[in-house]
């Protein structure tokens, strides 16, 4: 996932430089909202399509459908919920400013992590 190259860069956001992490940062906030963003959607994907093939599976073996039936109307159903499932719940931390980096890698988090619930002292998230 990169690991830190897409943190910003030092000097962008007292936040994040007192972390003080160790190795290249090349990013911005953008890059880190990025690689946060598609961390989550990958991550929800990954158990998405795992349930997916189970269904698919049950689908083919226990139920004994059809493989015309099967890629006609199973898969379609399969695949459009293992994209728009994630994709829609990795959008609302998108919305909320809450990818930021932590300790190994930009992920959902507030900045600075010290961030009280309440918004007192939070520069994102």
């Amino acid at each position: 996932a990169l690991t830190h190259l897409p943190f910003p860069r030092p000097g962008l956001s007292p936040c994040v430089d007192q972390y003080s992490y160790q190795g290249l940062r090349l990013g911005n906030t953008q890059t880190c909202t990025a690689q946060g963003f598609f961390l989550v959607f990958g991550q929800l994907s990954t158990y998405a399509y795992n349930a997916a093939l189970s269904i698919y599976f049950a689908c083919a073996i226990y139920f004994k459908l059809k493989k015309k039936t099967i890629q006609n109307r199973v898969e379609p159903v399969l695949h459009l919920v293992a994209v728009v499932v994630p994709f829609s719940l990795a959008l609302t931390p998108l919305a909320d400013e809450n990818y930021n980096p932590t300790a190994e890698h930009c992920a959902i988090d507030t900045l600075p992590a010290t961030c009280i619930g309440d918004g007192t002292n939070c520069e994102r998230g």
